[in-house]
């Protein structure tokens, strides 16, 4: 299994539409700073064949330290869910 990275996106993007590296480069930023720009906000991103990424806040919650069995409590805070598009795990199964 490979890892692909974002400069490996860049590539391809420059080989497939015959730019130059650096143009295909600051694409790729442009576009992961976009989608970082938006979840920042509070929207949601949908890219078609791909899925969706939303915001999702956890609440504040009360926990036990595994450690020493104290309770501890644990800070509200944002997390990212991606949801897949139907297209793309069809194309995985």
């Amino acid at each position: 299994m490979m890892k692909i990275v974002k400069k490996d996106i860049a590539e391809k993007l420059a080989e497939t539409f015959d730019i130059k590296k650096k143009d295909a480069i600051a694409e790729v930023d442009f576009i992961i700073d976009e989608i970082v720009a938006q979840l920042k906000e509070g929207n949601s991103v949908s890219l078609k064949n791909l899925g969706k990424f939303e915001v999702q806040t956890r609440e504040a919650r009360t926990g036990i330290n595994p450690t020493t069995h104290e309770k501890i409590t644990i800070e509200a805070k944002k997390a990212i869910k991606f949801k897949p598009a139907s297209t793309l795990k069809d194309e995985l199964n």
